[in-house]
């Protein structure tokens, strides 16, 4: 969604392919500062989703960046994106998760599926300090299914407590 002033001729000869601008891609600490300065800016609402990689060399300042570069932390990119009225209470419920997964694994007998789950959503947890990753389909649906796999293994009763319910 660039603006008529942002668009450049592709080179002769290769018009189906998209032109690529060298800009210097700024690393992880300064991203994360302008996504600091964008908040500051419009700190309830955020940038929109998916709005950082659009709009953060208006930041640096600079004339052209890569719009490709995202704020390289999962839980930095959803509070810019949606301020604090979204992205509070989606961190907080984010941190809820490998809380409960302890608790529920605690007092679980049968954790063999559960101790899988809560090992990947983990995973997405620590990776996402480091870079953001949900803009992938495919990444994202993968999320959401654990997170849905996860919510099904902790409202299915442990043995022994499906034997109580029966008696």
């Amino acid at each position: 969604t660039g603006t008529a002033a942002e668009a450049r001729p592709l080179p002769a000869g290769e018009q189906g392919t998209p032109a690529v601008t060298p800009a210097p891609i700024p690393v992880r600490g300064r991203l994360w500062r302008i996504a600091g300065q964008a908040l500051l800016r419009f700190p309830w609402t955020g940038l929109g989703l998916d709005n950082f990689r659009l709009t953060y060399g208006r930041f640096l300042p600079a004339d052209a960046w890569d719009r490709t570069i995202h704020t390289n932390n999962w839980f930095v990119e959803t509070v810019v994106s949606l301020g604090l009225i979204g992205g509070l209470p989606f961190l907080v419920w984010l941190a809820w998760v490998p809380l409960d997964a302890a608790r529920v694994l605690r007092r679980r007998s049968e954790r063999v599926l559960g101790v899988g789950v809560a090992g990947s959503l983990l995973a997405f947890l620590i990776h996402g300090a480091l870079d953001y990753f949900l803009m992938f389909n495919s990444t994202a649906l993968l999320f959401w299914l654990l997170i849905g796999l996860w919510l099904s293994l902790r409202r299915t009763p442990a043995p022994s407590e499906a034997h109580a319910h029966r008696s």
